[in-house]
Formats: structure tokens, sequence, C-alpha cells
């Protein structure tokens, strides 16, 4: 009996891309107009698609930001756990400054 090779649909795939690139558009124009909410909103919504140690950072960043600074650390540790496991030396660099730095703060 002959099996069937099921392939991705590559449109599926492209618009998925597209949507990401759209999403991370939006969000870095809402952090330039210094507009956090949206801006987290923007970014939340990729974690949906395309949860990574630069998309953790950049909500630890706006948390922040609007002075949230638990939740700031919360995710800046989780993109330091991704960046960890990728072997990103450049985003487990700057979390790790910036957890250093708040968690100072909160202490």
């Amino acid at each position: 009996m002959a099996q069937e090779l099921v392939l991705p649909n590559k449109s599926d795939v492209s618009l998925k891309t597209f949507l990401i690139d759209i999403l991370k558009k939006i969000g870095s124009i809402y952090v330039r107009r210094d507009q956090w909410s949206e801006a987290a909103t923007h970014y939340a919504q990729l974690l949906e698609y395309h949860p990574t140690a630069e998309i953790y950072m950049n909500i630890g960043l706006i948390d922040i930001k609007r002075e949230n600074f638990k939740n700031g650390i919360e995710n800046l540790r989780k993109a330091s756990e991704l960046a960890k496991a990728a072997g990103d030396l450049s985003i487990l660099t700057i979390v790790t400054k910036y957890i250093e730095s708040y968690s100072r703060k909160l202490n």
C-alpha cells in the first residue's frame, strides 16, 4: 500500500513569516515613539508565532520602561534561558546586564 507524503503548505509558511515581520516592525515603531503599551501588545502577539530570546528580551525591556520591573526581569530571564539554549551570546550578554542591574533595584 502506497503512503502519501504530505508537505507543508508553502503559502502558510510564508504567511506566518510575513506576519512575524509585520508584528516586529509595528512593535519597533511603537518603541521608537515611546508608546510602550502598544509595543507590548504587538510583541506579546509575536510570542504566539515566534517565541524567541529576542522577543522575550524586547518584552522584558518594554516592561522595564513601563516600570513593571518584576515582569521585566522574568521576561529577561526567559530570554536568557532561550539565548543559552540557542547559543546566542549577544542577547545573553544584553539580558544578563539588565537582569543584574534591575535585580539590584528590586532588592
